[in-house]
């Protein structure tokens, strides 16, 4: 079994299909940001970018939870928001709804009437066939279902881009783009500028430690959120067939926080991933620890 990556080691060959990396190149170059919207609304002008704080939390509503956009930007005409997706989760529709509600919010919070609202986009770019088709680009907007042909035009519009499309179905440009972030581009992609300066911002990129530094502190909070919510779950499961040994010392749950505390202080991610896939494993761990 091939032992887990620090996110040190992840660092060293990172790609723009990064979420970090790709949050960190398109929301510090005004530049590659405004043609790569150029590219995927090649009919769109797009005016000069303005960054509404890449990563923001927002919230929908005051009692809902905040949600991080990847990278937020308007164009004086336009509202985007641009996401970097390499998971297929089943809700990932309900979550491009739930984004280009917080677009709407983040403009009706500044005092816009309805009448006023600019134009907004939610972008997902997934590295996955979306809805397991063929093509590279599937754009939704709202129509009326019994006039099919009547369309609501709210000016909201939600693309998902997929890099293993095979249809030709995209620009020779946006092509290029998808192709780079799947990692098979070719001679003709290399000849392009924005590619080539794509490639030179993420090789940039990896050289800044102040970049390194923060994805590792990131890496590891992702990490313990997933790792706490496992625990919750696992801990439920193993109350079940544990309960009587279990009851006799600490909570399972706090058991097996205190087990990925030890595992995290001493650097041992190969541990961290196992309990969280192996209750046999765990129920080991908790006993070799003295936990239960």
């Amino acid at each position: 079994m091939s032992k887990a990556r620090t996110p040190a080691q992840e660092w060293a060959d990172i790609s723009i299909s990064n979420n970090f990396m790709f949050t960190k190149v398109f929301s510090s170059s005004k530049e590659l940001c405004r043609e790569l919207l150029s590219r995927i609304f090649p009919n769109l002008e797009i005016g000069d970018i303005q960054y509404i704080e890449a990563e923001k939390a927002l919230q929908s509503s005051s009692d809902s939870k905040g949600v991080r956009l990847d990278v937020m930007a308007r164009d004086g005409s336009h509202l985007f928001d641009l996401e970097m997706q390499v998971t297929k989760p089943s809700y990932l529709p309900f979550r491009a709804r739930y984004y280009s509600s917080v677009l709407d919010n983040e403009q009706a919070a500044s005092g816009l009437s309805y009448d006023k609202l600019e134009p907004s986009y939610v972008i997902f770019i997934c590295t996955f066939p979306v809805f397991d088709k063929l093509l590279h680009r599937y754009s939704f907007k709202r129509f009326c279902a019994e006039e099919k042909n009547l369309e609501l035009r709210d000016s909201t519009e939600i693309i998902f881009l997929s890099t293993k499309g095979i249809s030709d179905d995209v620009s020779k440009p946006l092509k290029h783009f998808l192709d780079y972030v799947e990692g098979t581009y070719g001679p003709e992609a290399e000849s392009d500028k924005f590619i080539r300066k794509l490639d030179q911002a993420v090789a940039s990129g990896r050289k800044n430690k102040t970049w390194r530094d923060e994805f590792v502190k990131w890496e590891m909070n992702l990490n313990q959120e997933r790792i706490d919510a496992r625990a919750e779950g696992l801990a439920e499961g193993l109350a079940e067939g544990l309960a009587e040994g279990l009851a006799k010392g600490l909570k399972v749950k706090d058991a097996v926080l205190k087990l990925n505390t030890i595992f995290l202080d001493n650097k041992d991610y190969e541990s961290l991933r196992r309990i969280s896939e192996d209750p046999n494993f765990l129920n080991e761990m908790l006993k070799k620890y003295n936990l239960i």
